[in-house]
């Protein structure tokens, strides 16, 4: 069993505490097998507690991110430092493109301000929301995640077990000749059973982020779902990272650009001609082009007829651009024709 125990009776408990206990029941497994039940029920009850958190205490106005270092604030976002040196690489990236006017500068949020006595530290952005409405509770969001892959391109690749762990675990998800096919499809991998490290309980940095990035649709098309609100419909950041298939993607952003009364053409022609703006700039930006853009994201919000694409998520970027620029153009088009179809096929 879990035990949980907590002050019920304060409304901001501060401290939590979660045990197993009950083994009375236990027994030695003698095949060199586990438990995966017990991992099932902890998915599980992990997956019920997001489910409560999103529909129940987040609303829209948590903004779509990390929930323990992202916040709407009414007319602002609050980003909590969670990593000094990426806090400081994202209030650095904001600060080049509006002390340099780059032109992308129009498609990002604009940093108003910097707390560097607050401890975690805290920068604030402004709300793109209300761009869309007044009432960011009303604004539907998606965020999409940028490039073909998510780590630098000089991330290291020593083989360790925490890695291996995380991939044993990611794998019980997915369905049993899908992990070979993926090391299969992925360039610079001998065997359908992945690198020999796999064999000794240890996995690179780069080969299980290249083997997560694979069994999305990042590695093929340059971008992938983060997350996704829309009226009573969601789309969970765990349920997207398990989103394999371009089809299902594009369903979902139909879904995004719907109403009660059928197609939102208006919000979906606007999210399209920003798109083919973003694209132009992008290769122009002398800031953007300078850069090596890992982890950024293209967030999209719409209210009624408003829509508004801003780009946004930069703490993993580093300067000094990659050969391939992590295929971000490439992203961008297939996003561009994504939407011509979404449009063409709802017309």
């Amino acid at each position: 069993s879990l035990l949980v125990v907590y002050d019920a009776k304060n409304p901001t408990p501060e401290t939590l505490r979660v045990s197993m206990i009950d083994f009375a029941h236990v027994f030695k497994i003698t095949d060199g097998g586990r438990d995966d039940g017990y991992l099932h029920g902890l998915r599980f009850l992990e997956g019920c507690l997001d489910y409560v958190l999103e529909n129940e205490s987040a609303g829209n106005n948590a903004v779509i991110g990390r929930r323990d270092t992202v916040s709407g604030l009414g007319d602002s976002i609050l980003k909590l430092e969670h990593n000094p040196v990426r806090f400081d690489t994202e209030v650095a990236f904001y600060n080049k493109t509006a002390e340099t006017q780059d032109p992308m500068a129009e498609y990002m949020p604009r940093l108003l301000s910097v707390n560097q006595k607050a401890s975690p530290r805290e920068a604030f952005l402004s709300n793109a929301a209300l761009i869309c409405n007044t009432d960011p509770e009303l604004v539907s969001q998606m965020e999409i995640k940028m490039g073909l892959r998510t780590y630098a391109a000089n991330a290291a690749n020593e083989p360790i077990t925490s890695f291996f762990s995380k991939y044993a675990e990611m794998v019980l998800d997915l369905e049993p000749r899908f992990a070979s096919e993926t090391w299969k499809s992925m360039p610079g991998v001998e065997s359908e059973h992945g690198p020999k490290s796999l064999m000794t309980g240890k996995l690179g940095k780069r080969d299980y982020l290249s083997f997560r990035d694979a069994t999305t649709t990042s590695a093929k098309y340059g971008f992938r779902l983060t997350s996704l609100k829309h009226e009573h419909y969601t789309v969970s950041q765990d349920e997207a990272r398990r989103l394999a298939l371009h089809e299902d993607f594009v369903l979902k952003v139909a879904r995004f650009l719907s109403t009660p009364y059928g197609f939102n053409l208006p919000v979906a022609i606007s999210f399209l001609n920003q798109l083919i703006e973003i694209r132009k700039i992008f290769l122009i930006s002398p800031v953007f082009q300078a850069y090596d853009l890992v982890g950024t994201s293209l967030l999209f919000l719409h209210s009624g007829e408003n829509a508004v694409i801003k780009w946004v998520d930069f703490a993993k970027t580093s300067e000094g651009a990659s050969s391939d620029h992590n295929g971000i153009a490439l992203g961008i088009d297939n996003l561009i024709q994504d939407l011509r179809d979404i449009i063409d096929m709802n017309s």
